[in-house]
């Protein structure tokens, strides 16, 4: 046996290839509508939108858009600009902290009231407010001249200060945290300690200190507090910190060398519905789950399709939102996002920091019982990625002595041989034990007679025979004990011919049959009692007169045995045992053609690639689930046949950019449907405002129930949103205007538009579906009456008016008319008939 040496190249890594860092981030900047890149302050109203405070600028986002709010000089009601905290209160009203005074913004009225300190009494204690907390009816503000607490009822602060003479006062009158506990205690966070408030009599507020020790002095930026009532202390100068309620003491959590693994300038905490507690950083997020694990995100988990300084560092703000999504602000990096469906996909690519892909375009995948992965590139040879030893090889040509960087195609075989394909230089034989490429397995001749050609398909019949699908010379059958090969051509002069030279797939079935997928038209050998003077070779999706075809793409036998077919134009087909039929797929509205790999998983779900992604479709139910770039995968486009499943539900998807793997039985839907709001009302396309000068609403059109417009202001437009932000890209709405229309329309716009023309009241509805088709239960409704025109109106009157009068004319006319005509006719003279 010949031996050739290859290049081959091991690199050993920690952890599993393919347990890539599960915190992925979605990115929000000024690309997106952000008003500045440096998120100070994050929250979620009752609402649910987002809103996050900047150096320039309040952003309210819906999942649709952002509507931003700034300062503007000539108008003393505007907002203040460097927002440092946002906190909503009981009535809905949002209360917002800057460098430059305190802010509350009325959403009903869609206006903002300013709150500055003065010499009088009542007053806020200073204009730079670090932040908020709702306590009970109250509002607390931290400042930086100690606590002030706001009375709705009297309209008016109280203060508390520190003071040396005092021990029972706040530590420091800069107060940066403020922390109400699932019991109701309220813990201070300041720039010398931390304290809980105590007691307050006759307007004195009382505190207890908790010093870390006798000599450090806590610069405590942020307060948590986990499922197990501990006091989780964020500081900047003494990094984070166990604080246990019950014993009133700061305990140790992690040993001393683990503990400095997270950065001391701590400025964010929170902790999401899993234990885990997210620490925001000056050089990023730390999350420290509760088995004591530390996963490090930074610049390289944010991404963002068009913004470039996307990223983590210099955290200033976190917040888990009401699904459990967690919500990131930066300096200078704009918001990032998490979810748990980040984890759905994986992918694996030439720039994967860990072990780069060998080339980004992955054209095949197989595996060995060795639990050896192969993936095959175009341009970069084969990456090898063991799962038991987490080690990876690359097998290339980079020495020169095997043309394989161009694979097309693979298929292990038997003695432990993977056949590679490439896509112009024919077949190579590869000994996955001894690694090495085993030249001697191909006979001269077959080498010869393939040797400038594609090979796209090899599969095993066992027994030592291969079939080969070439894009030229047809199918070949390959002996690899004897080296006797056969070709099988489009030649139709012989009763059997292959429909099509240019082969694409080869699938063996578990009847022993082979079908083969040619550029034009699918063929079906039994392969029972084959002999190479003796076979039939029966077409489908062919014309025999025409001599043309369908382009079949690939091919799947499903565990009930049925072929599955994917065509390049005319997409899905089963075989019933006597003919094949279409398979109706639909994205949306949009037809699925083109059908690249098929896939099943324990539940008889198909997965197929296609060039809209990844879909999951129930051979049960007949529903068909979509997934695109926008749920994590690599690329929407997939290549010809590159798939592979093992374990059960795990599965791996070739594309031109990479490989996309998930565990079909992990990939959590979204569940999270909210209500829709309607945001905006346009008449004739301009934008209405409570009291303004069209005078149709009177609050935000968020709080408003009902409209009544005039006869010429009757053409309008209503915006709508449904605040789920998990690809939010992806979310639907159904609406209709009763009255005028009774059947729903269903669409990805955000926005419905009529024109109507009759008075009367019509009623507004609309739903929602979220990224994963999840509707929310009950519509959003709004009323919509409109006057008639007032030339209409005293049509009306006049016509009322003058109904009796009619009737009397119209009565008079017809009197007379009767009476002529029995004159003419001799009728009704005193009685008596004429002669």
């Amino acid at each position: 046996m010949k031996y050739t040496s290859v290049f081959l190249v091991l690199v050993f890594i920690s952890g599993n290839l393919f347990s890539q860092n599960k915190y992925r981030l979605k990115n929000f900047s000024t690309t997106d509508g952000l008003s500045q890149n440096s998120v100070i302050a994050i929250h979620q109203d009752k609402f649910g939108q987002m809103w996050f405070g900047t150096r320039d600028g309040l952003n309210k986002y819906d999942g649709d858009r952002f509507t931003v709010f700034r300062n503007d000089v000539a108008n003393k009601t505007s907002i203040s600009n460097d927002i440092l905290a946002i906190e909503e209160d009981n009535s809905g009203k949002l209360w917002i902290g800057t460098y430059n005074g305190l802010n509350c913004y009325d959403p009903v009225s869609n206006t903002f009231k300013r709150y500055l300190t003065d010499k009088t009494n009542h007053t806020i204690n200073s204009n730079t407010i670090w932040c908020i907390k709702k306590i009970g009816d109250e509002m607390w503000f931290g400042t930086s001249k100690g606590l002030s607490i706001y009375n709705k009822k009297t309209g008016q602060f109280t203060s508390a200060v520190h003071s040396a003479t005092d021990n029972t006062s706040i530590p420091s009158n800069n107060i940066l945290s403020i922390f109400k506990t699932k019991k109701g205690k309220v813990w201070i966070g300041t720039t010398k300690g931390l304290c809980l408030y105590t007691s307050r009599k006759n307007g004195k507020f009382s505190f207890k200190n908790y010093p870390l020790n006798n000599v450090d002095v806590l610069n405590v930026s942020a307060i948590a507090e986990d499922r197990f009532n501990n006091i989780w202390v964020g500081t900047k100068n003494k990094g984070l910190l166990k604080f246990n309620p019950s014993t009133n003491s700061f305990v140790s959590f992690l040993p001393e060398e683990r503990r400095k693994e997270i950065n001391n300038e701590i400025r964010a905490l929170a902790i999401d519905r899993k234990g885990s507690i997210w620490i925001g950083a000056y050089d990023g997020i730390y999350i420290l789950g509760e088995d004591k694990s530390i996963q490090k995100i930074n610049n390289n988990n944010s991404y963002s399709v068009s913004n470039h300084n996307s990223g983590i560092e210099k955290v200033k703000s976190i917040f888990i939102d009401k699904k459990g999504s967690v919500w990131i602000g930066c300096y200078y990096k704009g918001v990032n996002m998490w979810d748990i469906s980040s984890v759905n996909f994986f992918n694996y690519d030439q720039n994967s920091k860990k072990i780069p892909m060998s080339y980004d375009v992955v054209s095949s995948i197989v595996a060995d019982k060795n639990q050896n992965i192969y993936f095959g590139t175009e341009g970069g040879g084969i990456t090898i990625y063991n799962k038991n030893t987490d080690a990876t090889s690359y097998l290339n040509n980079q020495v020169g002595q095997t043309p394989i960087n161009d694979i097309k195609s693979m298929c292990v075989a038997e003695n432990n041989i993977l056949w590679m394909g490439t896509f112009s230089k024919g077949i190579s034989a590869y000994n996955t034990l001894t690694k090495r490429i085993e030249s001697d397995r191909i006979s001269s001749k077959l080498k010869d007679s393939i040797k400038d050609v594609g090979v796209y398909s090899i599969k095993t019949e066992g027994n030592g025979i291969l079939w080969m699908g070439t894009f030229s010379k047809g199918l070949v059958r390959y002996n690899t004990v004897s080296k006797d090969f056969q070709f099988i051509r489009n030649d139709t002069t012989k009763a059997n011919y292959l429909t099509n030279n240019y082969v694409r797939t080869v699938f063996v079935d578990k009847q022993k049959r082979l079908w083969v997928g040619t550029l034009s038209g699918l063929n079906l050998i039994g392969l029972k009692n084959f002999q190479s003077n003796k076979y039939t070779v029966k077409h489908y999706f062919y014309d025999d007169v025409s001599l043309s075809g369908d382009d079949i793409l690939t091919l799947f036998q499903d565990s009930h045995n049925k072929i599955w077919v994917g065509t390049k134009a005319k997409g899905l087909h089963y075989f019933d045992g006597k003919k094949f039929n279409r398979i109706n797929l639909k994205i949306g509205n949009m037809v699925v053609t083109s059908i690249h790999s098929i896939l099943e998983d324990a539940d008889k779900n198909l997965w197929i690639s296609d060039n809209q992604g990844i879909i999951k479709y129930s051979t049960i139910r007949k529903t068909v689930v979509s997934y695109d770039q926008k749920d994590g995968i690599a690329n929407n486009e997939f290549n010809d046949n590159a798939a592979l499943k093992l374990n059960g539900d795990t599965f791996y998807f070739g594309s031109p950019f990479g490989a996309t793997y998930f565990d079909s039985r992990k990939i959590s839907k979204n569940l999270y449907a909210p209500q829709v709001l309607i945001t905006d009302l346009k008449i004739k396309n301009k934008t209405t405002n409570p009291n303004d000068s069209l005078g149709i609403l009177e609050k935000s059109i968020g709080y408003t129930k009902t409209i009544t417009l005039d006869y010429d202001k009757a053409n309008f437009t209503i915006n709508f949103a449904i605040p789920n932000y998990i690809r939010s890209k992806k979310n639907q709405y159904s609406y209709r205007l009763t009255g005028l229309e009774n059947n729903w329309t269903i669409t990805k716009n955000s926005e419905a538009n009529f024109a109507i023309q009759n008075p009367g009241t019509y009623i507004f509805e609309v739903r929602g579906a979220n990224n994963d088709g999840v509707w929310n239960k009950n519509p959003t409704t709004l009323t919509v009456i409109v006057n008639p025109a007032p030339w209409r109106k005293h049509l009306g009157i006049f016509i009322v008016r003058n109904y009796n009068r009619f009737r009397i004319i119209r009565f008079d006319l017809d009197h007379e008319i009767k009476s002529q005509t029995e004159t003419k006719t001799g009728i009704g003279i005193s009685g008596n008939t004429a002669n």
